[in-house]
C-alpha cells in the first residue's frame, strides 16, 4: 500500500483529531490526564515546571495548573 503524502495525512489527522473531540470521550480522557498529572507532580514535587502552548485540541496542561491548589506555589 501506498502511504498518503505528508499534507493529506496531516488533513486526515486534524480531522479525526476535530472528530474525536466532538464524542463524550474526548472531556473525560483529558480530565483523567490532567488527574494523572496532578497526581504525579504531587509525587515529584518539581521545584520547577516547563509547559508548552497547545495545538488546537491538545491537552493543556498549563490551564489545568493555574487552577489547581498546591502547598507551596510551583514556579510555570
Amino acid at each position: 500500500p501506498t502511504l498518503p503524502e505528508r499534507p493529506e495525512l496531516r488533513a486526515q489527522l486534524l480531522s479525526a483529531r476535530a472528530a474525536w473531540l466532538a464524542t463524550p470521550a474526548a472531556p473525560a480522557a483529558m480530565a483523567a490526564l490532567g488527574s494523572h498529572l496532578c497526581d504525579l507532580l504531587e509525587q515529584l514535587e518539581p521545584q520547577v515546571l516547563g509547559l508548552y502552548w497547545p495545538l488546537d485540541g491538545e491537552f493543556n496542561a498549563a490551564g489545568l495548573l493555574v487552577d489547581v491548589e498546591w502547598d507551596e506555589s510551583p514556579q510555570f
